[in-house]
């Protein structure tokens, strides 16, 4: 198997030597870390030359099993996009955005990005894939991420690609009328900008496929492609409408129209980052529209029969008292008699009208300042209302600061002692919309027995999104490596040969 190379001691008797037990396996999947919660990392491809001995692990390549007791030299790497992009806050369903059906293009509509990625395959249009919240790395060559078509002579309409959105990612069955913003990479052979492409949308089935019902016709907002590899930028009116169900997905699909015989390139992920900006979000609260106008009122209905006798009502109140009769002519004056008992006094006479109010007086000088009253209780705090649902991711505007953790975990099935953790921290600080890109590793000697487990996995404080194995720059594969460098407990049964 080799010479070994000697580079040092285990223990003060058994040598240590880089011995040809040493392994590489690919990371090939993409792995996102949003919140608190760990997420291990899977590894699935092998390199040739790879010991199958010493480690197993099942298709997923997550959970690592040890075929070989001894010592071994691990390492644990990783190309990272760590972008500031923290989820929002809850919000009140009183605070949620009020969208109305049939407005004028809506100034609090949340929009979302989805970066448009094209599956495995030949580059020959028509293709299909994903429109996508997070953009994905390019397959190295090129050619793969594109779609490419000929056409010997003119054409119009042409379906270059098919992109749908992620299954379950509608949480609201509007589609709310506003302005989509289109970005493309594309160029072709004509220098006679006689080739165009554009933008059609259409709802359809969880299949991705079945039952499109068109949502935006863009056949009429089509965009020239020039010779260079340029990014086409246009905007799209869409008018408010609905889907079915919630299990309905949106799907994009690029045409293009060939004005000449020439040769269409459209370009997808990498430094390729053709995108949609649409208003197809999550959990908008929508409210009844304006009320109406009071409609006009309605005929007289026909006079209904007399009805029968009521009861004698009570007797009313006494009537006022009668004027005063004219005063008779005065007679002799007699003898004046004997003073009378006073009278009763009569009734008070009506109120007199009001008179009119006087002018103005003058201002008075103004008084001293009265004793500040007593500050009366605290009324008594009313019911928290519901939380209404979480929306739509957006773009950070904030600096944030966060940690993201790699680490090896080894779990020994006999005995505790060999239960190990390796652990590299990346701290972080992101201004609002940055994007860094790592490599960073895990680099460890352990004592492994057989039948231990060995996971690799990314964790964040929340702050931040983190992509493994996503990197839109050229970067180092992810992989989990080894090497046996003593076999035997504790590195005591000898040297590798």
């Amino acid at each position: 198997m080799g010479t070994p190379i000697n580079v040092g001691w285990i223990n003060s008797i058994t040598p240590g030597f880089a011995g040809t037990r040493c392994g590489n396996v690919v990371q090939l999947e993409q792995y996102l870390a949003d919140t608190e919660t760990e997420v291990p990392i899977g590894f699935q491809r092998p390199s040739s030359w790879s010991d199958p001995i010493s480690w197993s692990s099942d298709s997923s390549g997550i959970q690592w099993t040890c075929q070989q007791t001894g010592i071994y030299n691990l390492r644990f790497n990783q190309h990272l996009t760590i972008s500031n992009l923290p989820p929002p806050a809850p919000m009140l369903l009183r605070d949620r955005p009020r969208l109305r059906l049939g407005a004028e293009i809506d100034p609090v509509i949340a929009l979302s990005q989805f970066y448009l990625n094209v599956d495995d395959g030949p580059n020959a249009a028509p293709r299909v894939g994903q429109a996508s919240i997070f953009p994905i790395n390019a397959d190295p060559g090129g050619d793969a991420n594109s779609s490419t078509s000929t056409q010997v002579s003119p054409i119009s309409d042409f379906l270059m690609t098919t992109l749908v959105t992620p299954v379950g990612f509608l949480t609201s069955t509007v589609i709310p009328g506003c302005v989509w913003t289109i970005s493309q990479w594309a160029n072709c052979t004509d220098a006679t900008e006689l080739c165009s492409v554009y933008m059609s949308a259409y709802s359809v089935d969880a299949d991705g496929v079945s039952n499109p019902i068109l949502i935006s016709d863009g056949s009429s907002n089509s965009n020239i492609i020039t010779v260079g590899v340029s990014n086409l930028v246009w905007t799209q009116s869409i008018a408010s409408t609905f889907v079915a169900d919630l299990t309905k997905r949106i799907q994009f699909r690029m045409y293009v129209n060939f004005g000449v015989a020439a040769t269409i390139n459209l370009y997808y992920e990498g430094p390729y980052t053709s995108n949609i900006l649409a208003g197809i979000s999550q959990g908008f609260a929508i409210v009844p529209g304006d009320t109406g106008d009071t409609g006009a009122t309605g005929d007289t209905g026909a006079t209904g029969d007399t009805g029968a006798t009521g009861a004698i009502g009570a007797t009313g109140d006494t009537g006022a008292t009668g004027l005063d009769g004219a005063t008779g002519a005065t007679g002799a004056t007699g003898d004046t008699g004997d003073t009378g008992a006073t009278g009763l006094d009569g009734a008070t006479g009506a109120t007199g009208l009001d008179g009119a109010t006087g002018l103005d007086g003058a201002i008075g000088a103004t008084g001293a300042q009265g004793d500040t009253g007593a500050t009366g209780d605290t009324g008594a705090t009313g019911d928290t209302g519901a939380i209404g649902p979480t929306g739509p991711a957006g773009g950070g505007s904030i600096i944030v600061q966060d940690t993201v953790n790699m680490r090896i975990t080894i779990v020994s099935l006999t005995t505790t002692e060999l239960n190990q953790v390796f652990e590299t921290s990346i701290p972080v600080v992101l201004q609002p919309s940055e994007t860094l890109i790592y490599s960073a590793s895990v680099n460890c000697i352990a004592n492994v027995d057989a039948g231990s487990v060995l996971t690799c996995s990314i964790k964040t404080s929340g702050n931040c999104n983190v992509v493994s194995g996503y990197s839109y720059i050229p970067s180092p594969e992810s992989t989990l490596q080894w090497n046996l460098i003593a076999q035997g407990p504790y590195g005591n049964i000898g040297t590798i040969v």
